[in-house]
């Protein structure tokens, strides 16, 4: 029964302790990496199945738009 009741106060503790640990790496990464740069990421390699599937006439515009927005932008 002792053990019992000394196990949950250090349960308890370590909840605390870990929440408080992955609160601060999140505001952390919000300014570093906002979720705009993850969207792009996750829409860039979508893309390439339907480019290689309609490649010669989505090619020439798609590379030459990307590659504007990305150099000149």
């Amino acid at each position: 029964m002792s053990m019992n009741n000394r196990r949950q106060p250090e349960r308890n503790q370590k909840g605390q302790q870990q929440r408080r640990r992955k609160k601060p790496p999140k505001p952390i990464r919000s300014p570093l990496q906002p979720p705009s740069q993850q969207q792009v990421k996750r829409k860039l390699p979508q893309p390439p199945p339907p480019q290689s599937v309609v490649r010669s006439q989505a090619k020439p515009p798609m590379q030459m738009g990307r590659r504007g927005d990305g150099e000149m932008g």
